[in-house]
């Protein structure tokens, strides 16, 4: 059997860590040394993976722009493969399951990309925690995330974040009566000058998961911060501008922001 596995993903930073679960199955059918190979523009998450205790080293492919989740990671040097025993490669490619988003959730297609590729077939573990971090003590504020660059799709090809869209969101801010933190990266902090809140720019996401870990709910759009909010199974609730978007996690509340701001709150306020 297999002494040493190199696991690989091509695509963003959500999307990496949503292939935790599978991880976490593979390792259970097999007893061995695992790598993960993952794009340069995911170095932000290596720390928050080392703590998962899963790997014996996080590698990063700098051919990668991590923005392509075909699977398709290059490999014209094929260096890698005299030093493990078999290489997964765990990118959502279309040649084997179709769209992934035909998938009700998304950590499904994971687990028939093992399935269709590599014909092994996993118990899917997604109710789990996924993503672990110590305990922390639970403050009086809510953690953040909206629209950037990551989830400008979901506004229908729109370019920026409309006016109204961001009324709406402090409105609810307002009306939630909590502190709320912001959280996001570098690229996409212009987006939020407009919020009525505090924004952090954590240096990696363990420093965001812990931000999530202590507050008392975290809300906001399909993005990485909501994957480790659900990664967690911290209280969470989404809220996306189209009815047709829906959490492709497990553990999220969906409400369309097209709701009146007073129904978006007074459900909210249930999970506080």
């Amino acid at each position: 059997m297999f002494k040493k596995i190199l696991l690989t993903h091509p695509g963003r930073l959500g999307d990496l860590l949503y292939t935790l679960p599978i991880v976490r199955s593979i390792r259970k059918n097999f007893s061995c040394v695992f790598d993960y190979e993952i794009p340069e523009y995911c170095k932000p998450a290596i720390f928050l993976l080392k703590k998962q205790k899963l790997f014996r080293q996080i590698l990063i492919d700098e051919s990668v722009d991590g923005f392509s989740n075909e699977g398709r990671i290059r490999y014209a040097n094929l260096k890698e493969l005299k030093h493990y025993d078999h290489i997964f490669h765990l990118g959502l490619d279309s040649r084997f399951i179709g769209h992934p988003h035909k998938f009700p959730h998304l950590i499904e297609a994971y687990y028939a990309i093992m399935k269709k590729r590599y014909g092994i077939d996993l118990k899917i573990s997604y109710n789990n925690i996924y993503i672990k971090l110590r305990r922390m003590k639970r403050k009086n504020y809510i953690s953040f995330n909206g629209y950037g660059h990551s989830a400008m799709s979901h506004l229908r090809h729109m370019n920026k974040i409309p006016k109204e869209l961001i009324n709406k969101f402090n409105k609810i801010f307002d009306m939630l009566g909590k502190p709320v933190i912001a959280i996001t990266g570098p690229d996409e902090v212009n987006h939020y000058k407009d919020y009525n809140c505090e924004v952090l720019v954590p240096d990696n996401l363990y420093i965001a998961a812990e931000v999530i870990k202590m507050s008392k709910l975290f809300i906001g759009v399909e993005s990485c911060p909501y994957v480790i909010a659900d990664g967690m199974k911290h209280p969470l609730a989404v809220l996306n501008f189209i009815k047709s978007v829906k959490p492709t996690g497990l553990n999220g509340h969906a409400f369309t922001l097209m709701d009146k701001e007073v129904d978006i709150v007074e459900k909210i306020k249930k999970y506080l």
